[in-house]
């Protein structure tokens, strides 16, 4: 019973997500929540349910280097927002994802040390298939240099004792399991496997 919620672009703008959140906690239904995390703030945290998962996407895990990818975005705003969500809700499940990206490879385990600064419980870094040259400009072709720093990531995670996931698995191939582990409802309310 799990409705993972996303979108194109930030899920605490869909216009019913407390009524359609305060719903489903009464149905039972357990939420996945993928947010950029700016407004994670006091006020959207109050009106949370225990939704399940908060995912928060990071592109960087250095605030200069964060605001160049997302164009004047506050990573110390969302560092201040993350700690509030887990002073206001400790048991809340949050994790740290991120695209890994030719200008985040070498930073992978800053991406562990932030989730340690905000008690994430969990680090996700995904790789994604890249299709065309375009994509290949941005993302990381893998490699086995790749997955030597995706291996040191996950050995720091364990030190530190998050939870650390890479996806696909270190140089693993890709097997599609997302249809099968809860519904997507888009920002339009569009349901889809």
């Amino acid at each position: 019973n799990t409705v993972i919620l996303l979108g194109r672009g930030e899920t605490f703008m869909m216009r019913d997500i407390f009524p359609m959140l305060d719903l489903g906690s009464r149905k039972g239904i357990h939420f996945t929540i993928i947010t950029n995390g700016t407004m994670l703030n006091a006020e959207t945290v109050r009106r949370l349910p225990d939704t399940g998962k908060i995912l928060v996407s990071i592109d960087h895990p250095q605030a200069d280097k964060y605001r160049e990818i997302r164009k004047g975005g506050d990573l110390n705003k969302i560092v201040s927002n993350l700690k509030e969500l887990k002073k206001m809700k400790p048991h809340q499940w949050l994790c740290i994802q991120a695209v890994v990206m030719n200008s985040n490879i070498d930073y992978l385990e800053g991406f562990v040390k932030l989730a340690k600064q905000v008690s994430a419980d969990a680090v996700k870094l995904i790789c994604p298939t890249i299709f065309d040259k375009a994509m290949s400009d941005i993302y990381v072709e893998p490699s086995r240099e790749v997955i030597l720093k995706l291996r040191r990531a996950k050995e720091y995670a364990k030190k530190e004792k998050i939870r650390f996931v890479a996806v696909p698995e270190m140089g693993k191939p890709r097997v599609c399991v997302e249809p099968w582990l809860g519904l997507r409802v888009s920002l339009n309310g569009d349901i889809y496997p």
